[in-house]
């Protein structure tokens, strides 16, 4: 999937593929890491030339990972649909989830906020389960998708 990383809040996001291969929620978190890390060298990298450069249509994500939560979603990322933060305050990180009015419902994106809770819930739960054997979706959820 391909998601953009919001590497410094004065440029533009920076496509990051990102794989969910089967592996532990270690090994996805330590993968993106490494990822992340090799990202923040472009940060600043001209994006939109390039795009125009290779006549790319369409956006080249919907959702961005702004790590700090600190990100304008009407900046130069303001074309996604959400926004996904971590912002500190007083020592303590909190999910926040931005999103365009006019694409998702205030329902949906609470849903999509509670699939991130989730998702960390069972990463402290534990960290070498396979990500791909959990779920995410409530049991409401999950019984309407049976049926």
């Amino acid at each position: 999937m391909v998601v953009g990383y919001l590497a410094d809040t004065a440029v533009r996001p920076l496509p990051c593929l990102l794989s969910t291969e089967p592996a532990s929620w270690r090994a996805l978190v330590e993968k993106t890491r490494r990822t992340e890390s090799a990202l923040r060298v472009y940060a600043g990298f001209p994006v939109d030339d390039l795009r125009r450069e290779l006549a790319l249509a369409g956006p080249a994500f919907e959702t961005v990972f702004d790590p700090t939560g600190a990100g304008d979603p009407t900046g130069p990322s303001g074309s996604a649909v959400l926004h996904v933060g971590f912002p500190e305050r007083d020592g303590l990180r909190s999910l926040r989830l931005r999103y365009r009015t006019d694409v998702l419902s205030a329902e949906c994106a609470a849903r999509i906020a509670g699939y991130h809770l989730t998702a960390l819930a069972q990463i402290v739960a534990d960290p070498d389960a396979e990500h791909r054997r959990q779920r995410l979706l409530s049991a409401d959820e999950t019984r309407f998708q049976l049926h």
